[in-house]
């Protein structure tokens, strides 16, 4: 069955065109409008992959599947009650209103697919399958219609629910493209799909997947989880009747993790408190077993900086930061987005009273929770059987002699080459932080570990009088 739409060349038609009012005044048509909102009210380019998660988790999705293939990105979801899909007529409408305010799931998805082919200039190819309803796919861009061959050679699963292809390169270099090596490619619309997905949805509450991996989690994030440099200590809950009720990702469960506990281990259940209005979450240094503590500490750079990050629909929206002479310990602060009032992309919370009311309510909440945190040092330094101890290590070693030999090789003069090979080892990193766990603490270097952490929680108690500034945290470049 043919596309019964192509979005791309209707605005491209239309959008031009005004009109000169009975007055003599030129008025811009609405296609035009709609075309330079998707253009300029989010914050960066691929901010569209975000809308695509909030519209799917705003339909109560069981789960959604990202997979990347060579010249495109699937994105699926499927409703609990796949009927409240749309039909192909409703998502047009959508796609020409101009909703950038609305909370609606389709005006979510609408907002994201202009931003997509108006920002970003990719194609895509939208299709919803509903059992008893003809299939009639939306398209947009100039390469949807290699698309629709792409999904017949890569053998696309077919399934209830919604299925968004979106291309990674135009048809005159998809015979280029697939022979040169990913590394060398220019532009790499996969690899900011990507970045986006694991920087701002690890707190979504709907199974997230990434080509089979797991990235809705707080714990198991590269960023915020487990890292050769920091580890988690504390995952707690405060309830604040005044603060709105949000999906929590499904690792949020109250517990202590100490020091030597691995990181499967620290992603069991520790039959902690599940519910809350607000969260707050403490990570610490990972001590390294090769230097003294107070050396450790001296290089660590300044004080820590804590946050207060803003969710809607399983997405970090905007954050606010503060400093708190703190050198071990780090405080993020989770809490809803609803309700307050935002700008037009829906990613930056405006400065309101109610805003300063409800950061206001957090710190206070957030402060006694910090007051009351039980911590015993008996249990939280204990001894735990370790395995691949050394390996942390062993990898960091290669990565920087690796890093500085491609330095000494290429200089500056392969930025894109430098930047691939960067790219390559973070992911190792990451990947290897997760699987293995650090050097075991015990003995002097634990109980400097143990004192420090005392200082920097006795620090904290600041909290409620810290003034916490917005950032410009969401551009990326």
């Amino acid at each position: 069955m043919g596309d019964i739409f192509d979005i791309g060349v209707y605005l491209a038609s239309q959008g031009a065109e005004g009109e000169l009012d009975s007055q003599g005044k030129f008025t811009i048509s609405q296609e035009d409008a709609v075309r330079k909102r998707a253009r300029f009210t989010m914050p960066f380019g691929y901010a569209w992959v975000l809308k695509v998660v909030q519209a799917a988790v705003a339909w109560n999705s069981a789960e959604i599947t990202v997979r990347q293939y060579r010249t495109f990105t699937l994105f699926a979801f499927c409703p609990r009650v796949h009927t409240v899909l749309p039909s192909e007529e409703e998502l047009v409408e959508g796609l020409l209103s101009g909703d950038t305010q609305s909370l609606d799931p389709i005006a979510l998805l609408c907002l994201g697919l202009r931003n997509m082919v108006e920002q970003t200039n990719l194609s895509f190819r939208l299709i919803i399958e509903i059992p008893g309803r003809e299939k009639r796919p939306i398209h947009s861009g100039r390469d949807a219609e290699g698309l629709a061959l792409e999904e017949r050679l890569a053998r696309v699963d077919s399934g209830t629910g919604l299925r968004l292809m979106v291309a990674h390169m135009p048809l005159e270099r998809y015979l280029f493209g697939r022979l040169v090596p990913k590394p060398l490619l220019k532009e790499r619309p996969d690899l900011r799909i990507a970045e986006t997905l694991q920087r701002f949805c690890y707190l979504c509450p709907v199974k997230l997947t990434l080509d089979g991996k797991r990235i809705d989690g707080l714990l198991s994030n590269p960023t915020h989880g487990f890292h050769f440099q920091r580890r988690p200590l504390a995952l707690g809950t405060a309830m604040d009747f005044a603060l709105p009720t949000w999906r929590l990702p499904v690792d949020f469960e109250e517990k202590v993790i100490s020091l030597n506990t691995g990181r499967q281990s620290a992603l069991r259940s520790y039959g902690g408190a599940k519910t809350g209005t607000l969260w707050f979450y403490l990570t610490a240094l990972q001590p390294k077993t090769t230097e003294s503590w107070d050396h450790q500490l001296n290089r660590a750079s300044g004080f820590e900086t804590h946050s207060i990050y803003f969710v809607q629909n399983g997405v970090v929206v905007d954050c606010h930061h503060t400093r708190i002479p703190t050198k071990h310990l780090r405080l993020s602060i989770f809490v809803s987005a609803e309700g307050l009032p935002k700008d037009l992309s829906g990613f930056s919370v405006s400065r309101s009273q109610e805003l300063y009311r409800r950061m206001k309510t957090v710190r206070r909440a957030i402060s006694a929770k910090l007051r009351d945190l039980q911590l015993d040092p008996v249990s939280f330094i204990r001894d735990l059987p370790k395995e691949g101890s050394e390996v942390v290590n062993s990898h960091l070693e290669m990565e920087n002699s690796l890093r500085e030999g491609v330095d000494r090789v290429l200089g500056s003069g392969f930025p894109l080459l430098n930047r691939s090979v960067a790219s390559t080892l973070s992911l190792g990193r990451n990947l290897l932080s997760f699987t293995s766990d650090p050097p075991e603490v015990v003995g002097d270097l634990a109980n400097q570990w143990w004192q420090s952490l005392l200082r920097d929680l006795k620090s904290l108690e600041k909290l409620e009088e810290a003034e916490f500034v917005g950032t410009n945290w969401l551009t990326l470049s």
